[in-house]
């Protein structure tokens, strides 16, 4: 079967996240002492939604983001590993893999198939499946889903959380709009995403967006560190850059302030946008953001002419890395 198109599977994401909502954690036996999320590419992105999520929840549970074939030396028999590959093929996720079932650790894979499934059917590992046939970059929702699942099955995330609610949230017509507005403006520019530290995943989602599927360099940052360094380097930077800062309704006065500043210093130099981000919950507002940032990315694809759909370069180095491990 043919796999569906990333223009075509991106009004298909609300229905998926709806369809995938009630997939069933696994219940692992033993503590957790820290969670590791061992992906590449857009499988890490829910790893990197996670961690904020984690983290706005005050939870006390190290997460560590590995795009690494190894594993951090401290993995061990209390360290729960969720192995995220879209396609089971991902050279580093399998090689991770390698490394956490010879440690002992505790170990989800979740993948569509490939030969992350393959092996994790001969070591009797847990196995949480993606649906086949879908473009892979819009596949980090439902992984992400599958993670806070599991976070719930072991009572460490004890929120109630409403997945169809967040669907309908994302499918509301004002997120094409305003996307489509933005990507107008984002045409022959170079942008710069900016966030707090609350919503740093949102930044570097944007960034990997721009670069897959419009095809173009960006770059992200969080304040405060940008104000200690980003601003002494547009002194001497393209004309061309846009900076977008992601901006949220629970800043800290002292973020306020410092994104206040650095937009004032560089509003007269330097095309700027800023965009609130909005929800119920902190939940919805993960997940809709990624969404936005998803179909401007598509969008300004598509208004410049450049292919959204195939990432030749990422496939050349693949070709190249192929049976190195």
């Amino acid at each position: 079967m043919r796999t569906e198109s990333l223009s075509d599977g991106i009004d298909k994401i609300p229905d998926r996240i709806e369809s995938f909502a009630d997939v069933e954690g696994v219940k692992f036996i033993g503590d957790i002492d820290n969670v590791i999320v061992s992906g590449v590419d857009n499988s890490l992105i829910a790893g990197e939604m996670l961690k904020n999520y984690v983290d706005e929840l005050g939870l006390k549970l190290p997460i560590f983001l590995n795009e690494s074939v190894e594993l951090p030396a401290w993995a061990n028999s209390r360290t729960l590993v969720f192995i995220v590959s879209y396609s089971g093929s991902d050279l580093e996720a399998m090689k991770s893999y390698k490394t956490a079932v010879g440690r002992g650790c505790k170990i989800l894979v979740i993948s569509s198939d490939g030969k992350l499934k393959q092996m994790a059917n001969e070591n009797n590992t847990d196995f949480i499946k993606l649906p086949e046939n879908i473009d892979s970059r819009g596949a980090f929702f439902l992984s992400l889903i599958a993670m806070i699942n599991t976070l719930r099955k072991n009572n460490i995330i004890r929120e109630d959380i409403d997945f169809f609610r967040i669907a309908r949230v994302m499918r509301k017509d004002k997120f094409k709009e305003h996307a489509e507005l933005l990507a107008n403006n984002l045409v022959g520019k170079l942008p710069i995403i900016y966030t707090s530290n609350r919503f740093s995943s949102m930044g570097m989602l944007w960034k990997r967006f721009f670069n897959l599927n419009s095809k173009i360099i960006a770059f992200s940052n969080t304040i405060p560190e940008a104000c200690y360094s980003d601003v002494e380097g547009y002194t001497t930077s393209p004309d061309n850059i846009h900076i977008i800062f992601l901006r949220d309704k629970e800043e800290n006065k002292h973020v306020n302030r410092e994104i206040d500043s650095m937009k004032s210093l560089l509003k007269g130099e330097k095309q700027v946008s800023e965009l609130r981000i909005s929800g119920t919950d902190y939940l919805t507002e993960l997940f809709s953001t990624a969404y936005f940032g998803l179909l401007a990315s598509v969008k300004l694809g598509e208004l410049i002419e450049n292919d959204v759909e195939s990432t030749p370069n990422i496939d050349a180095i693949k070709k190249d890395l192929k049976g190195i491990y």
